[in-house]
């Protein structure tokens, strides 16, 4: 779940988009900075390369995901 492989799958419509950036605003939500197994180097590697290119894609990173995808890149 910290790699955030599942948003390399195939094209969603709106409403699988809207899913992905609700599991997206919750993982920031509920792993605190730095803590616990998802801040790990390797799912931090793997969850910001999916992030951006998810966000490339869709433009679905909020502010809050945004901040988040910074620290993580930190």
């Amino acid at each position: 779940m910290h790699y955030f492989d599942f948003l390399k799958q195939v094209e969603l419509k709106n409403e699988g988009v809207e899913l992905q950036i609700n599991i997206i605003n919750k993982w920031t939500i509920e792993n605190s900075f730095g803590k616990g197994i998802g801040w790990e180097p390797y799912p931090t590697s793997l969850r910001i390369i999916n992030w951006i290119k998810w966000h490339f894609k869709t433009n679905g990173l909020s502010d809050g995901a945004k901040l988040s995808l910074w620290n993580q890149v930190l």
